[in-house]
């Protein structure tokens, strides 16, 4: 199975089989279908279930931030040569409309019980072990549509992969449940972990909204501050696809510190946290060992 990035030319070890990135100029070896994906969790996700079918591309790039990602006129050539186009949907890819055939998209998030806030959709299910069996059944049924000769090989594929969240689920749901309500309290770069936060009840206060893009005003700081000395919130995450500069600014305002960078909107660059998975992970952690 080979990813393909259109930002990122380098090589990662997945968790179930080994996916190369390439740039976009990279020779494409025969694959049944060609798959482009809008991000790389997207990409990863697709790319556990699909295995070595499919040719995968991944629009935006490791540590790139999604919400204003705009495709460039390579990248629509990319798209229009894609037999599937797996988007998250929930308003994030703006751009989609601008393709021919819309019969090819599938919305990856179709189905998870949405987040509104202020009128705007909160797309980032996928930040949330809840929602994942969601966007691995949308993706396996898209697949089996398109390869119906592997769909039994994609299922059970998609069953092994929903698994290995469910324990994440045992795991940290116990490990947070245990947490005293006042310490399950935090500050976070922009709204990116409000399904996160709904599922194990933690309380986010974003220093942005659900786009990274919104601007801050000295008045949306004052009122954070304020929260943080009211609520005695101990805790500051930054993103690896956020400026760290307002962060910095709440610790040298406040008593909280920097409790470790949260992967959003990109998978991380670092081997570590290079899938899907090991993002979820990564993430519950950090977040349960600073509040804890």
């Amino acid at each position: 199975m080979e990813i393909h990035s259109l930002k990122t030319p380098r090589f990662i070890t997945s968790v179930l089989l080994t996916v190369a990135f390439f740039t976009a100029s990279a020779e494409i070896q025969a694959h049944e279908i060609n798959i482009v994906a809008t991000n790389t969790i997207l990409a990863d996700i697709t790319a556990q279930i699909i295995g070595n079918h499919a040719s995968i591309y991944s629009l935006a790039g490791y540590d790139e931030e999604v919400h204003s990602f705009n495709p460039k006129p390579s990248d629509l050539k990319k798209l229009k040569e894609a037999d599937l186009i797996i988007t998250n949907g929930k308003n994030l890819e703006g751009w989609i409309n601008r393709i021919d055939d819309q019969t090819k998209v599938i919305e990856s998030s179709k189905g998870i019980k949405v987040i509104t806030k202020n009128g705007e959709i909160d797309p980032h299910g996928w930040n949330s072990p809840y929602n994942t069996q969601v966007y691995v059944n949308n993706i396996t049924y898209a697949a089996c549509a398109k390869i119906p000769a592997h769909c039994n090989e994609f299922k059970d594929n998609a069953e092994q992969y929903n698994k290995k969240f469910e324990e994440i689920i045992t795991i940290y749901r116990k490990k947070f449940d245990e947490l005293p309500k006042e310490k399950k309290k935090a500050i976070t770069a922009h709204d990116a972990f409000g399904y996160l936060a709904r599922d194990f009840q933690i309380e986010f206060i974003p220093i942005k909204g659900v786009n990274e893009e919104t601007e801050i005003s000295a008045q949306i700081l004052a009122n954070i501050i304020k929260q943080i000395k009211e609520s005695g919130i101990k805790v500051i995450f930054i993103e690896n696809i956020s400026n760290t500069h307002f962060a910095e600014q709440l610790v040298e305002e406040t008593s909280a510190t920097i409790g470790g960078e949260l992967i959003s909107d990109s998978l991380s660059k670092e081997k570590s946290i290079d899938t899907y998975y090991k993002m979820i992970d990564y993430n519950l952690k950090t977040i349960y060992e600073a509040l804890n």
